[in-house]
């Protein structure tokens, strides 16, 4: 937590469970995650970064944002 001049920033730096891991470890993961962020103050300011293990389509709504290096199908 950084306090800041005009508001304190809270950086959240997370890894998401694996594709492989059960869905019961997927949810206590969110719902953890959760819990943090709603203990940090409504004002201050939140940046959320890491890696969700997220896979977008290989539609072309999402070539201005990720380019043509999808790796998955």
């Amino acid at each position: 937590m950084l306090t800041g001049r005009w508001c304190n920033v809270a950086f959240l730096n997370v890894h998401a469970p694996r594709e492989g891991k059960t869905d019961d470890s997927k949810h206590c993961f969110y719902v953890e995650l959760e819990q943090i962020i709603r203990k940090i103050p409504n004002l201050d300011m939140k940046i959320l970064r890491g890696y969700f293990n997220a896979k977008m389509e290989r539609g072309d709504i999402f070539k201005p944002k990720l380019g043509n290096e999808i790796l998955h199908q």
